[in-house]
């Protein structure tokens, strides 16, 4: 399953950040060559803090879209390894439907996402708005 969900988050995250990548002035990385500093040190102390909110904000939404996804565990997975979302499925019967036992799934697996959402609020508002301003 992992290896499933990652063939589609893969190329969105790698989409996704490239815009970030962009975003970093060229200049930055001269001048820093031109103190001496090697590729590997360029990468890690110039290049990773300025895009460190792309790199959360593209990590959150692989996370959401692996976490809310139904449609491969659906497919691919049983009884005993059904992710929550499949899960809820089984409350949808041919004797009625049990909206409780679904409201109660429902916040469970809206619980995780959320408290990953309010730790990292502060990285969403500048990684979402970094490259919607040019010039």
């Amino acid at each position: 399953m992992i290896l499933i969900l990652q063939t589609l988050t893969i190329p969105f995250s790698i989409w996704l950040l490239r815009s970030f990548i962009d975003e970093v002035p060229v200049e930055i990385e001269e001048a820093a060559r031109v103190d001496g500093a090697s590729t590997a040190t360029i990468i890690r102390r110039i290049v990773l803090p300025l895009i460190l909110p792309g790199v959360i904000v593209t990590s959150m939404f692989a996370f959401v879209f692996s976490w809310n996804n139904a449609a491969f565990p659906l497919v691919l997975s049983n009884r005993a390894t059904a992710t929550l979302p499949v899960g809820t499925l089984r409350y949808f019967g041919t004797a009625g439907v049990t909206w409780g036992f679904i409201a109660a799934a429902a916040v469970a697996a809206m619980i995780p996402p959320m408290l990953i959402f309010l730790a990292l609020d502060r990285y969403v508002v500048r990684g979402l708005t970094f490259g919607s301003v040019k010039g």
